[in-house]
């Protein structure tokens, strides 16, 4: 078994030529460039953690687990700072950014949980329904959520998933589930989840902030 740990060094350039950004290690911004670095330590910390699980210590894989989830939440903090510096107008609200769960009964439910506490701090908040009526109205009425991240499970047919993409506020709707066969877009393992959602989370905070101040110098 193979117990080395990687050591990756990397150099980010600001850069003032446009023609030369890349957005892989020269950037145009300093928002560009910070969203990336968050994005190579999220994945050091990740691949430390699953070394570490599988060589069988459970308590450094927790740790690096942690430290993992602990860099898109400072990214949100800081995103949420620069708003709330940034905005002079009194009577702005600083829209929400929620995970839901369309669950299923006929599925195993074992991660659930473990969802909730991976992305606590990430989102304002994190709710479950059973019911599609009862998920749709509640998107449909809320009217501060800013971002919702949805995830359906794959007992529900297409047409219900079509109507919640048709939703203004779904930012990103994830099929997920134990299938037998393979179906694109079908999401079947639980770390993919994961780190799909911790991207996508990333990103979204990332041009919210953007659009924000943008706003703000009009």
């Amino acid at each position: 078994m193979d117990t080395s740990f990687e050591q990756n060094f990397f150099v980010f350039i600001l850069e003032s030529d446009l023609n030369k950004v890349d957005q892989r290690l020269r950037f145009a911004t300093d928002e560009d460039l910070i969203c990336q670095l968050a994005d190579e330590l999220y994945r050091h910390y990740t691949k430390e953690a699953q070394k570490y699980f599988h060589l069988g210590n459970v308590k450094m894989s927790n740790d690096q687990e942690r430290l993992a989830n602990r860099i898109y939440s400072e990214l949100r903090n800081v995103h949420n700072n620069i708003i709330t510096l940034e905005n002079n107008n009194p009577s702005f609200v600083c829209p929400k950014t929620e995970l839901i769960w369309l669950k299923s009964k006929m599925q195993d439910y074992a991660n659930v949980d473990k969802l909730q506490t991976y992305f606590n701090e990430l989102v304002s908040s994190y709710s479950s329904f059973y019911n599609q009526d009862d998920c749709q109205h509640y998107l449909r009425n809320d009217k501060n959520i800013g971002g919702i991240f949805l995830i359906i499970d794959i007992d529900y047919n297409e047409s219900i998933v079509t109507t919640f993409e048709h939703l203004s506020n779904v930012k990103c709707l994830y099929r997920y589930g134990q299938s037998k066969s393979e179906t694109k877009g079908i999401i079947t393992n639980f770390d993919d989840l994961r780190y799909q959602l911790a991207y996508n989370l990333k990103a979204h905070y990332g041009d919210f902030g953007a659009e924000c101040r943008a706003k703000n110098k009009l």
